[in-house]
C-alpha cells in the first residue's frame, strides 16, 4: 500500500513539474529609440517564431493619452504603471511574447530621460535585444512619420543612453543582451532559439 501511494505522489510531482515547464512565460524585450525599426524587426521575428508582438505604445494605450505624433512624456512613471498593468493581462493569454518598447523616452521638455530600472524587474525579460540604427535614417523616419525635425545630435544622446541602459538593465537583471544593427536577420533568430 505504501509503495502504491508513493508513486501516486511521484506521478502527481512529475505531472505539475511538467505542466509548470509548459507555462514558463518567455519574454523578449526589445529596446531601441523611436523609429530604430523595432516594430518592423519583431514582425519579421513573428513570421517565424511562436512569439507574439505587442507594443508598449499599444499596452499603455498612448493615444488615449497623449496627442498624435507627440513623443514627449509628461509623467514617465504613469505610463510605465499603465504599460505593467496591461502587460500583466496580456501575459495570461500568450506563452511568448516580443515587447517592443524603451529604456529611455523623452520627457515633456523633449530632453531624452531613462526609465526606472524597478520598471523592467516588474517586467522580468529573459532577454534583451537592442536595435541601434542609423541616426540620420532615424532622423528622416521620424520626420515622414510624424513631420517633427529632431535635432540629430538628441537622437544620437538618446540612442547612446537607450545602448548604455539595455546594457544596464541585462547586466542587474542577469539576462542576455544583444545588440543588433543591420546584420542578417538569421542572427536574430539564432539568438531567440538559443533562449
Amino acid at each position: 500500500m505504501r509503495h502504491r501511494q508513493c508513486s501516486y505522489v511521484a506521478l502527481r510531482w512529475r505531472f505539475r513539474w511538467a505542466k509548470s515547464k509548459k507555462t514558463i512565460k518567455m519574454i523578449i524585450f526589445i529596446s531601441g529609440i523611436h523609429a530604430s525599426g523595432k516594430g518592423t524587426i519583431c514582425k519579421e521575428i513573428q513570421e517565424k517564431t511562436e512569439y507574439k508582438h505587442f507594443t508598449a505604445s499599444e499596452l499603455i494605450k498612448w493615444k488615449e493619452i497623449s496627442p498624435e505624433n507627440q513623443k514627449g512624456v509628461k509623467n514617465i512613471s504613469s505610463t510605465q504603471e499603465r504599460l505593467l498593468n496591461a502587460l500583466s493581462v496580456v501575459k495570461e493569454d500568450h506563452l511568448k511574447i516580443l515587447l517592443d518598447g524603451h529604456f529611455v523616452l523623452f520627457n515633456s521638455d523633449l530632453i531624452p530621460s531613462a526609465i526606472d530600472i524597478k520598471v523592467f524587474e516588474d517586467i522580468n525579460p529573459n532577454a534583451i535585444i537592442c536595435i541601434e540604427g542609423d541616426v540620420e535614417i532615424i532622423q528622416q523616419r521620424l520626420y515622414s512619420r510624424d513631420h517633427i525635425n529632431y535635432d540629430l545630435d538628441i537622437l544620437k544622446t538618446m540612442q547612446n543612453l537607450e545602448l548604455a541602459k539595455a546594457k544596464e538593465c541585462s547586466l542587474h537583471l542577469g539576462v542576455p543582451l544583444l545588440i543588433y544593427g543591420s546584420e542578417e536577420p538569421e542572427r536574430l533568430l539564432t539568438f531567440i532559439n538559443s533562449l
